[in-house]
């Protein structure tokens, strides 16, 4: 490549021979922005057809939503107290449901076992899974203790 550089500032001054390796580069300025644009493209495909896949988790929390005219119920699936959220099991057998603790009754502090009684809406997060609002403790199940705070 040193060789050819050296070869070319020898040459005399073509002004056709300048132009020639303006067009070719430009020529390959345009084949790499073309391969780009392919590339983003793919990667906009894959990101639709990973959203095309979600797509049947948002209808099923929709479907589940209209299906139950009202509160549903189930069971603390799970709790993690030191970071405030957990998961419910509905008592229709649907997947569980994501519950944080902002959507408590005041009051009120779950445990892991607890009956509680709660709407079905859809996740803040980009998720669009299905969360737990208006979460009341209506009971216990498999010997868990319920706690009320002051």
């Amino acid at each position: 490549a040193r060789v050819h550089a050296l070869a070319e500032a020898a040459a005399p001054a073509d002004p056709h021979g300048a132009d020639s390796r303006r067009s070719r580069r430009k020529m390959q300025a345009s084949d790499v922005l073309a391969a780009m644009s392919l590339q983003l493209q793919q990667a906009a495909q894959l990101q639709l057809a990973a959203f095309a896949t979600q797509q049947p988790a948002l209808h099923s929390a929709a479907a589940l939503s209209s299906a139950t005219s009202g509160p549903m119920t189930g069971v603390v699936r799970a709790w993690y107290e030191e970071r405030g959220f957990g998961f419910i099991a509905p008592d229709n057998g649907s997947q569980d449901v994501f519950i944080h603790r902002k959507q408590l009754v005041e009051g009120q502090t779950l445990h892991q076992g607890a009956r509680v009684q709660f709407e079905l809406s859809t996740s803040n997060s980009s998720s669009g899974k299905p969360a737990a609002s208006r979460v009341t403790v209506i009971g216990e199940d498999g010997g868990s203790m319920l706690s009320s705070s002051s």
